[in-house]
């Protein structure tokens, strides 16, 4: 995206401190953090966001399919959870199905 502008890369590091936000936030956030030695007055730079902000929105769209997931980390134990949960899917619906039927007999013999 900032190659498309003609603007200089950000270090990783820095674009994940503004991550979390909406990718509205994340873009903004990014043209502040490029331009704010070119413009340090906030509301000027303001302003120049504001006018590479449709750009840069195109942009980010354009090539977020290619790099989306690329630096992907997940939680520990999370792959172990899923992967529990996706082999034993009898022993959970047995589990929870077992008490319902135990009062459906209890209820039949009165």
């Amino acid at each position: 995206m900032l190659a498309d502008l003609a603007l200089p890369a950000v270090a990783a590091t820095e674009v994940e401190r503004m991550v979390g936000k909406g990718t509205e936030h994340l873009i903004a956030s990014v043209l502040h953090h490029v331009l704010a030695l070119a413009h340090p007055e906030h509301s000027a730079r303001q302003v120049v966001v504001n006018v590479l902000f449709a750009r840069a929105w195109a942009s980010y769209q354009q090539h977020y399919p290619a790099v989306n997931g690329q630096f992907l980390r997940v939680y520990p134990g999370v792959v172990e959870g899923l992967d529990f949960w996706t082999l034993t899917p009898m022993i959970r619906g047995l589990r929870h199905e077992q008490p319902a039927a135990r009062r459906r007999a209890s209820l039949s013999q009165c």
